[in-house]
């Protein structure tokens, strides 16, 4: 959008210097018909020619800064145009980057959540845990009361 501007004011620079370009030209037109019914009427025709070189002199110089204003407008134009591009370079980047972030962002909610069910996992082991070693107390408890004699294949006794 930047560059379609640069663009468009660099045209209507353009078409500016070219008219002025335009108007120095008829107006040395002009001053060539005046400088002719100058000569008619007055008869001296060295010191009109004098005049009219001097005029003409001024429009060649009008016309040559037009030129360098010209010249100036199209590197404003092409300065304007490499900004507008480095401008969207930039904005690329900061979208990438944006993106990017979002992607770590919900990568990071994602990992939350797994951690989340990870601790209810621990919980739930725990729990476990907690139920095999009473079990186990149980166990020993209720086999306590029983011992194997020795030689007797599996003959078992209750203690006193």
């Amino acid at each position: 959008m930047v560059a379609e501007e640069v663009r468009k004011l660099a045209e209507e620079s353009n078409g500016a210097a070219r008219n002025i370009a335009d108007l120095a030209q008829a107006i040395a037109k002009d001053l060539e018909d005046v400088v002719r019914a100058v000569d008619r009427t007055s008869g001296n025709a060295g010191e009109a020619r004098e005049q009219a070189r001097s005029v003409e002199e001024a429009i060649g110089d009008i016309q040559s800064a037009l030129g360098e204003i010209t010249r100036a407008t199209q590197d404003m134009a092409a300065v304007a145009q490499e900004q507008a591009a480095s401008s969207e370079e930039i904005a690329g980047a900061v979208q990438s980057t944006t993106d990017q972030i979002h992607q770590v962002a919900r990568a990071s909610e994602e990992v939350r959540g797994g951690m989340g069910r990870i601790a209810e996992a621990a919980d739930q082991v725990a729990a476990r845990t907690g139920d095999l070693s009473a079990n186990a107390r149980d166990l020993d408890r209720s086999l306590g009361g029983f011992r194997i004699t020795p030689g007797g294949e599996g003959a078992r006794t209750a203690l006193p």
